[in-house]
């Protein structure tokens, strides 16, 4: 290890490009990187061959990226992490701690590529297998990355340590690539040792339509508002396959949950099947007549609107998989990708369900339901939501009895305490990062429900404006859907920025209300 005085060097440029055809824009996605290099120093001034290839598989799925907390280990001149900060992550760099002129020349990477340290990533200097205060202060993170920092075998344990330190009781996942020096090198043990599990990427899968990213060209694509929370995919396919042939039929699903979020888009197979649809006044998808069963099962399914905060993530696996199975049939849709750890395990509590029907998954879902909250029994079964009508909320209020000094920050946002949240935030300014179990910030909930003093109050404290959910989507899709022009306003003047969230759909997309879409006209894209 050494820490060289620099020497003589170059500016290594690297280009990013991709295709885009986004909502009629053809153009290609572009992203230059300039790095510094001092090829006479020490090996932490110049680009090792596995950082490209590391910055090439995050670009591929960058619009994964927007809102990650994403920490960087030996990084050396930066490049996966600088690519991930442009792309929108909150991005940490580290490098050795005893290597302060190191550090120096990673920051002047990231001035090369107009990111400032300190305000739009955070440079510290680590001792790997060293646990000390500035390592506690880096959880949680979402995705951790290395590129060839199994270089020397007698370090190999302290790198994992760490990584299995910074990964426990999390749902991060440890990006690494390398370059194979040794067949007599091997970590296997050691992940035995820290309960860590490794997988291998194929390197002829790192292209544009690989992991969960696949963007394909839309001829016809309709945006369908207003959804009946019941409708599933098959319901949307079915209704709109009576315009023309249906390409893709996709509604918007609540990741904790498995509920819609009461919107979906239809991909027309032919300009005339979308223009058919277009001219029809009324849609109408639920049926006036259902039977008992059905009924029964909407109502619970109403009724996890209000558990889910108090539910294990076991207990909200199980009930996804057999809602989506009493919705949407046998699982029929590819697993997520590599970075999706979450929406993998919800994939897989719906496949194990094999072929089971409709009917007897809906049956369990309303017993699981009443097992966890006994007054779900109790509900009358009335009829259920009309068709079209729109849901703001995704969960219920917290209980009256909580007073002011006992919400959290999350409950906070969602009932409008703004003095709260301020509160909350001057004590603790980490409570920024705080998300709930399907990752909505309290920017998120307080745009939900228009709770314009919370919002103010986030933003004054430092809450990410951008941070994204389980969708991708901000808190100013959420305000743009639900119509709250106040909050568009507040989040718009705050700097809020179009991003596209993971169906391709920025606010302006899914915006109805013209005063909010005009206010969204004035956002950065």
């Amino acid at each position: 290890m050494s820490d060289a005085h620099p020497g003589s060097g170059q500016l290594k440029k690297f280009v990013f490009r991709g295709k885009s055809s986004t909502n009629g824009d053809t153009r290609g996605d572009y992203l230059e990187i300039v790095i510094p290099e001092l090829l006479s120093a020490g090996y932490s001034f110049y680009t090792w061959p596995s950082a490209p290839l590391l910055a090439w598989y995050l670009w591929t799925q960058r619009r994964h990226l927007n809102g990650l907390r994403v920490l960087e280990l030996g990084c050396g001149t930066g490049l996966p992490g600088i690519l991930a900060a442009k792309c929108g992550a909150q991005v940490t760099l580290t490098d050795s701690v005893a290597l302060p002129r190191s550090l120096r020349h990673l920051s002047a990477c990231c001035e090369a590529n107009e990111l400032v340290p300190g305000r739009d990533v955070q440079l510290l200097g680590l001792a790997w297998g060293l646990f000390l205060a500035d390592v506690h202060s880096l959880r949680p993170v979402d995705l951790l990355l290395a590129s060839d920092c199994f270089y020397e075998p007698s370090q190999f344990e302290e790198v994992l340590s760490t990584v299995a330190y910074l990964l426990d009781g999390t749902d991060a996942r440890f990006l690494c690539a390398y370059q194979e020096r040794s067949s007599d090198w091997s970590i296997e043990a050691l992940l035995k040792k820290w309960g860590l599990k490794g997988a291998l990427l194929d390197l002829d899968s790192l292209s544009e339509s690989s992991g969960v990213m696949a963007s394909t060209a839309r001829a016809a694509r309709l945006y369908v508002g207003n959804l009946p929370w019941t409708v599933g995919h098959r319901q949307l396919r079915e209704y709109f396959a009576q315009f023309g042939p249906v390409h893709t039929a996709r509604v918007i699903f609540d990741r904790s949950t498995g509920l819609s979020k009461g919107y979906g888009f239809i991909e027309f197979a032919s300009p005339s099947g979308a223009a058919d649809a277009t001219n029809k006044q009324l849609h109408t998808l639920e049926d006036d007549e259902q039977s008992p069963l059905d009924i029964s099962f909407n109502k619970a399914a109403n009724h996890v609107r209000k558990l889910t905060s108090k539910l294990g993530n076991n207990q909200l696996l199980e009930l996804y998989g057999l809602y989506k199975q009493g919705t949407e049939g046998v699982c029929n849709v590819p697993k997520p990708g590599w970075l999706d750890g979450k929406g993998r395990r919800k994939w897989e509590a719906w496949r194990a369900l094999g072929d089971m029907p409709l009917a007897e998954a809906k049956e369990k879902y309303i017993a699981l339901v009443q097992k966890y909250d006994p007054e779900c029994s109790e509900l009358a079964v009335t009829n259920t939501k009309e068709a079209w009508a729109r849901v703001s909320s995704l969960r219920y209020s917290p209980e009256p009895e909580l007073i002011h000094n006992e919400l959290s920050l999350l409950d906070a946002a969602r009932e409008d305490h703004g003095e709260r949240v301020a509160e909350l935030l001057a004590q603790n300014p980490e409570l920024k990062h705080e998300r709930s179990d399907d990752g909505l910030t309290a920017l998120h909930w307080a745009a939900d429900r228009d709770a314009t003093k919370a919002l103010t109050a986030a933003l004054k404290g430092g809450c990410f404006i951008d941070a994204v959910d389980e969708c991708g989507q901000t808190a100013l899709h959420y305000a743009a859907f639900c119509g709250h022009l106040n909050s568009a306003i507040i989040l718009v003047e705050a700097g809020a920025t179009l991003v596209k969230d993971s169906e391709d759909c920025t606010p302006l997309d899914l915006a109805t209300d013209d005063e909010v879409k005009k206010v969204l006209q004035g956002a950065k894209s």
